[in-house]
């Protein structure tokens, strides 16, 4: 079975349908997934970009990030090593005002059980949120 890295693009151009022909190759990959030809992958670093990328030049709103964002990652043929950390992270995301990356930096410590070494008020806040120890 062949393993596939998903970029930023691949997913920016499935999920908004702006250039129909590269659309169309997404669908095409996405169906040999589904039918067991292939496993994507998508790392954490792409979903912070796709973040980032969505919500400052397309505009997009947390929730519907996270919504599009959780969905994908639902499906058993796109895989992620950490996707349990990935999901809390898009909640802290949404709940939050915190950039992707340091959601990501806080679900991280608090699956790890691991302390944040930060001055950031606002992870400091939501690490305590989360039972995060803060030094």
């Amino acid at each position: 079975m062949q393993n596939i890295y998903i970029d930023t693009n691949f997913y920016l151009r499935f999920v908004l349908n702006d250039i129909p022909k590269q659309n169309q190759k997404c669908r095409s990959v996405i169906e040999s997934a589904k039918n067991g030809k292939c496993d994507l992958h998508l790392t954490e670093e792409i979903i912070c970009e796709i973040v980032y990328v969505l919500l400052k030049l397309y505009k997009l709103n947390r929730k519907e990030i996270k919504e599009d964002l959780s969905f994908f990652l639902s499906h058993k043929f796109v895989k992620n090593e950490n996707k349990s950390v990935i999901f809390l992270a898009l909640e802290i995301f949404l709940k939050t005002n915190l950039s992707i990356v340091d959601s990501v930096l806080v679900s991280k410590a608090s699956f790890n059980e691991y302390a944040i070494a930060t001055f950031d008020e606002d992870i400091i806040k939501t690490a305590k949120a989360n039972n995060v120890s803060v030094v």
